[in-house]
């Protein structure tokens, strides 16, 4: 017979393994905008890792090994697809995933690009190609409500106790997102302009004028064509959009030389103001207003 002592031990470590904790679901979302949608389903239960950090842009990315290893110890990966992150291809060819590309169900051209993964570097280019192809597909409120749904359906299926709760999230964010509008304009359409594509799903969705696009990238001055055109059709005080953090020196000397304003949209949401995906997408929504309307929308 084992000693009262022995006897307490072993009832004392069955107690303790019946009530441990299981480790949380962990998911990584590729941008600060997909992990927005992702706090937004699934509360404060799951782990949540962005892989591009801080101040990092799609254009000036290294995929590295830290991100490799937290992809490897993902449940799910939420990322824009391989058209912009060619180098997440490879890493998720066997992991649970939901792509914005896939759910777009657009034809992908055959090439795009490939990224170099397994070391301390690996920038890629992000030209997009052409100038007015746009991938940055976050933007879209209909992708947005689209990869709600599947991420719901996706944490109910990996944690099942929590299921409900996912799903109620999920329509909370959906009703909030499906009730921004776009404020009827008073005056015409003002042109507005920026450096390269990126506001082409959110100007879609809410039928929006497209701005003048200058470059391929942000890094790339225009030409002294393309700066003509730009000067033909944009008045003074009509807007250079810049991306956050602000204008690079080419947008600032282009900007003062003929008085454009240079509003600065944050389309990555790294602002520390900016605490869910609604909020991110309310902001641009009224910047882009104000350029074209000249006010913006008050949610």
């Amino acid at each position: 017979m084992l000693p009262l002592r022995a006897v307490l031990i072993v009832f004392l470590l069955l107690g303790l393994a019946g009530t441990a904790v299981a480790e949380p679901l962990r998911l990584v979302a590729s941008v600060r905008p997909l992990a927005l949608l992702a706090q937004s389903v699934a509360g404060d239960g799951v782990e949540i890792v962005t892989l591009m950090e801080p101040g990092v842009t799609p254009h000036d990315f290294a995929f590295r090994v830290s991100h490799r290893r937290a992809l490897a110890q993902a449940d799910l990966v939420l990322w824009v697809g391989p058209e912009l992150e060619p180098y997440l291809q490879a890493p998720l060819a066997s992991k649970r995933q939901l792509s914005l590309q896939a759910l777009e169900s657009r034809p992908q051209a055959e090439d795009h690009g490939t990224g170099r993964a397994g070391g301390e570097a690996g920038h890629h280019d992000h030209s997009h190609g052409d100038e007015d192809h746009d991938p940055h597909l976050w933007l879209s409120r209909t992708l947005a409500v689209a990869m709600l749904s599947g991420l719901a359906e996706t944490l109910a299926e990996l944690d099942p106790p929590q299921a409900s709760n996912y799903r109620q999230r999920a329509q909370q964010q959906i009703a909030s997102l499906q009730q921004l509008a776009l404020q009827a304009g008073s005056q015409p359409a003002r042109p507005y302009a920026m450096a390269h594509a990126a506001l082409g799903a959110l100007v879609e969705e809410f039928r929006l004028p497209a701005p003048l696009l200058l470059s391929a990238s942000p890094e790339i001055a225009p030409g002294a064509r393309r700066l003509w055109q730009l000067q033909q059709q944009l008045q003074p005080g009509d807007c250079l959009l810049v991306e956050w953090p602000g204008p690079r020196a080419w947008q600032q000397q282009l900007a003062a030389a003929h008085g454009y304003r240079q509003p600065v949209i944050d389309l990555m949401g790294y602002d520390e103001e900016v605490s869910d995906y609604y909020e991110l997408l309310s902001r641009l929504l009224g910047q882009v207003q104000d350029c074209v309307y000249g006010f913006a929308e008050k949610n």
